[in-house]
């Protein structure tokens, strides 16, 4: 259980996901486990949410869930699900898009990109480092792609104390991958793009070139 001193739960009741190394009261932020989860309660005890926390970061915890509830493979599935779903209203028509955007998904600290058959994940924080087999496995159950690469090779990974590594975690990945933008078509480079590979942010922007 991570307690937070008094009065430091002000932001994380206003919605913020993230609880910083000098609000928690006890117990002593470098006794944590990088990457385990425990429940956030604020100064009197009252329960705040289920967070992973990590010693080595300024952010010392980051809420999953504002309920009391397991973090496993089912509430993986769920936050994913519900990514994808909203992914549907937003691009009904399109087969590469962000799937996982971080805290706009309420999985902070992972990104998911998916072009075409082919899914790139990025895991910035040791909570998501830690849940990486767990992910991967979601990721194939939900959506049966032909392969799956990490590209855990973001400086922000060192921020966490997290090493940097690139590599296939299921199936097969060509090294490019062909996606049609705005009637332009693009080669994606998988492992040695640009962060995950390609700005899919940057999509309503294109047609400004």
């Amino acid at each position: 259980m991570i307690k937070l001193k008094k009065r430091a739960d002000q932001r994380v009741r206003k919605g913020h996901l993230w609880v910083f190394s000098n609000e928690i009261e006890d117990p002593p932020v470098g006794s944590l486990e990088p990457g385990a989860i425990h429940e956030l309660v604020d100064s009197s005890g009252e329960f705040l949410g289920m967070v992973y926390v990590n010693p080595s970061s300024l952010i010392s915890a980051r809420i999953l869930s504002r309920k009391r509830v397991p973090i496993d493979g089912a509430f993986l599935k769920r936050r994913i699900e519900d990514a994808r779903e909203r992914r549907r209203r937003l691009f009904p028509e399109r087969n590469f898009y962000r799937l996982v955007f971080g805290e706009g998904d309420l999985l902070p600290g992972l990104v998911v990109d998916r072009y075409n058959q082919v899914l790139v994940v990025q895991a910035q924080t040791a909570g998501m480092d830690r849940m990486a087999d767990d992910i991967v496995g979601t990721l194939v159950q939900i959506l049966k792609p032909e392969g799956i690469f990490l590209r855990n090779d973001s400086p922000v990974r060192s921020l966490e104390g997290l090493s940097q590594e690139k590599r296939l975690a299921y199936g097969h990945v060509p090294a490019t991958v062909q996606i049609e933008s705005r009637g332009v078509t693009f080669l994606v480079d998988i492992a040695n793009g640009q962060k995950t590979g390609f700005f899919l942010d940057q999509e309503a922007n294109r047609p400004l070139m």
